[in-house]
Formats: structure tokens, sequence, C-alpha cells
């Protein structure tokens, strides 16, 4: 939910209930139903994941574990900062994102920026411990992560809406997110990178080819072809066929014309391929 990964319980009717909220995720959990209790493990923007014990109500909850403790003392992190943009696409929809500063941010101070991107394309960054965000921004650099159109934790339409779309549906909410870090007065714009892995990587190049923006880019186990992904990959022929409405032979207009390897001849940004 908007970055979060909550707990819930539920019964055959009735709504469900909040056992864990708050800006966290969980990720995983155990029940004892004899004992009355719950064990999970949670993770938030400042803390890499711990296991914690509530009631099956969520009360009485207690943080047993402080693994990072003695890694985490002493060191100074960038807390992330959230905001919202209106997406540029109809729909009325806003872009959620979070901002990480340098963390001995210097206000009055100029700062390269990178954009990450996230994998899925349907999965959501937010309110968890990015430990490539810490080091990136202790680099000396202000990170910018979103959540465009087609990212999780915002309803099944907006999920939904980059389905044989990718790249055009959300491409303008990374860049209206850009425009509103810029804006901000820390930025400079003629310093900005941009990143990610998996559908992050394919939005990378997807990017490069339809803009000259961004002065550096680092694309990580990225789709450049899907005509070749399909037959190449463990997932291209399921999740392609659903991504894309059908088989390459059957769309292959479609699945050429969203394949960032078709605008190669159009990128100038210096392009690492990992």
């Amino acid at each position: 939910d908007q970055g979060s990964v909550h707990l819930y319980r539920t019964g055959t009717e009735g709504a469900p209930a909040l056992v864990v909220g708050g800006k966290r995720r969980v990720l995983d959990y155990s029940v004892n139903f004899d004992s009355g209790k719950v064990a999970f493990i949670a993770s938030g923007p400042l803390n890499p994941p711990d296991v914690y014990i509530s009631d099956l109500g969520g009360g009485n909850e207690r943080r047993l574990t402080s693994i990072n403790a003695d890694v985490l003392d002493g060191m100074k992190l960038g807390g992330p900062e959230e905001f919202c943009v209106p997406s540029p696409n109809d729909g009325g929809w806003d872009v959620h994102g979070w901002i990480v500063k340098p963390p001995n941010f210097e206000p009055g101070v100029k700062y390269p920026m990178v954009l990450a991107i996230h994998g899925g394309p349907h999965a959501m960054y937010g309110n968890s411990f990015f430990h490539e965000f810490q080091t990136t921004a202790a680099a000396g650099y202000v990170v910018l992560y979103t959540n465009p159109r087609g990212s999780q934790g915002y309803g099944e339409e907006f999920n939904s809406c980059t389905r044989m779309n990718w790249g055009e549906s959300d491409m303008p909410d990374l860049m209206a997110a850009v425009d509103y870090a810029i804006e901000q007065g820390y930025v400079d714009e003629n310093r900005l990178g941009v990143t990610g892995g998996s559908y992050g990587g394919f939005m990378t190049n997807w990017v490069i080819g339809h803009t000259d923006r961004f002065k550096a880019a680092i694309t990580d186990r990225c789709v450049s072809n899907f005509y070749s992904m399909y037959g190449t990959s463990d997932i291209g022929f399921t999740f392609g066929e659903y991504e894309w409405g059908g088989k390459p032979w059957e769309n292959r207009d479609l699945y050429v014309k969203y394949s960032p390897i078709t605008y190669v001849d159009r990128m100038t940004t210096p392009l690492l391929i990992v």
C-alpha cells in the first residue's frame, strides 16, 4: 500500500483487520495461535530488516533483534523525503516518490542526481531500507526514486495501465518526478544519471532512447529486445504474452515498437550494461 507492506488478518466474514501497519514493509511472518502471538520481519527506510513480535491484534509489539546495530551505530544516513506530483497522463493520478539527499547535505550547493527505476514493472519502491541508495547518497548524489504508473500499491487500474504500453505510460511520470526534484533548487540539472535493474533496466534503455537529459546511465539485468526475450528467458513465453497481448509472431509490430533496441541509433548517453 503506497510503498508499505502491511500484515492483515481476516475471517470468512467482515473486513480485514490491520495487524502490523506503519511506514515499513513486513517481509515475512509466522503465527502461533496457541500463544496468541505473531512474529514478523520488518524493514523501514532507515532500518534493515529485524524480527518483531506482537499479539495477534497487533498490540504489545516488541523488537527482538538489532542485527545491524554495530554497522549502523555512528553511521550517518540520508532520510528519504516523500513527495507526490500529478501524473502528466490522463487518469488524475499522482506520482509518489522519495528523495534521499547526501548525509552531509549543504543548502545552496547543487548536487548531481541519480534517478533509480524499480523492477517489475509491477513492483514498488517505498518504505524499506535500500543500501544502494544510501551508498549512492553518501558518495555525494541526490537519489530520486518513484512509483510511476504500472507500480503496485495504488490500485489495480494504476498497476495494469502499462500493459502493452511500456515506456510510453510511465516515462512521463518519471520525468515529472525529475522536474520536481530540479525545482527544489539543489539539483544540478546538467549532472543527471539514470539506472535500474530488470524492468528498471528496460526503462533506463528506453529513457536514453527518448531523451538526452541524462549524462550517464547504468542498465542492470535489462530487457532490450522483447522479441528475443520471448524465447530465451524463463518468463518470456508467459509474462511476455500477458504484457504484450499475444505471441511475437502475432503482435510483431508491438514487440518491436516497445523494444529499446529499436531506438539504439538515437542513444547518445554513455551506457554501462551490467
